[in-house]
């Protein structure tokens, strides 16, 4: 027995590339058992990802102690972190955003766990879990109208495509909360001080799930019960950097007719540094 699972954060590689994934040994149940319930869910070791869990550790560990909560996350920042300004800084800013944030829409969530595994079903011999988690979520108390979802980012570039996660985490959100009508989808990335926004109605997030999402995940599904998973990989933005079987020599990598077009129209970038009256009203008025 195998099993595969799939967060937000690989959904672009797998829209892009449906062979790419390796599922783990052993059965869900197992996995879940020897990992405790809590999985490094990475496929790249390398210090910019490390430096960038820490952050995100970090910003979520200030968040809680301004919203009074007493419990905080201690996997990835370590003490020394914690006083390096090139850890701090950005997760402060971050921190003081999303506090902004739950201040003006209500209550607010970190790390939220929506689980959509019943969007592809199990082989004879490989159990799949989806779940899309996002950094942060706010919503009006009574859940109706407008929630904000946001990821924070703390790469160089947006060769992951980092909207799109967070797209699919409002497909999971939408799923959850019946009541609400729309998403206002942010990335957030305090390295650069940059910060992408789109709102999206919840008709245009059921199209995502619907025409881009579900497939993606019926021809992961089909690659790996084939016996040719070769043929669906394609090249792609994750090969140079990112891809789990290039340790292995994998030669496979083709390009295909079939490419799915997921990048995001951006209703809204603006850098920190260059927040106009004109920025900050239309900012507001997404809300």
């Amino acid at each position: 027995m195998m099993h595969c699972i799939i967060g937000a954060n690989i959904l672009d590689r797998i829209v892009k590339c449906p062979g790419s994934v390796k599922p783990g040994n052993g059965s869900l149940a197992q996995h879940d058992y020897l990992n405790k319930g809590y999985t490094q869910n990475r496929i790249e070791c390398n210090e910019a990802v490390v430096r960038g869990l820490a952050i995100d550790e970090l910003a979520k560990n200030i968040i809680r102690v301004k919203s009074g909560m007493s419990e905080k996350s201690q996997h990835f920042c370590t003490p020394e972190n914690e006083v390096d300004p090139t850890y701090y800084k950005p997760a402060n800013l971050y921190a003081s955003h999303m506090v902004k944030v739950a201040n003006k829409v209500g209550k607010s969530f970190i790390d939220p766990m929506y689980d959509c595994s019943r969007y592809v079903k199990n082989l004879e011999n490989c159990e799949f879990r989806v779940r899309f988690n996002p950094d942060f979520v706010a919503m009006p108390y009574t859940e109706k109208g407008t929630a904000f979802i946001s990821e924070l980012n703390t790469a160089s570039n947006d060769d992951r495509n980092k909207m799109f996660q967070v797209i699919c985490c409002a497909v999971g959100l939408i799923e959850y909360y019946p009541t609400i009508d729309g998403c206002m989808c942010e990335v957030f990335n305090p390295i650069l001080e940059e910060v992408s926004v789109v709102k999206l109605s919840r008709a245009e997030i059921e199209a995502y799930r619907d025409d881009i999402i579900k497939p993606a995940l019926d021809k992961l599904r089909d690659a790996l019960d084939s016996d040719h998973v070769e043929e669906y990989r394609h090249n792609c933005s994750w090969c140079r950097h990112y891809c789990i079987f290039k340790d292995e020599g994998c030669q496979a990598c083709r390009n295909s007719d079939e490419y799915i077009e997921n990048t995001i129209d951006i209703d809204l970038n603006f850098k920190l540094c260059g927040v106009t009256r004109e920025i900050l009203d239309f900012y507001n008025s997404m809300f």
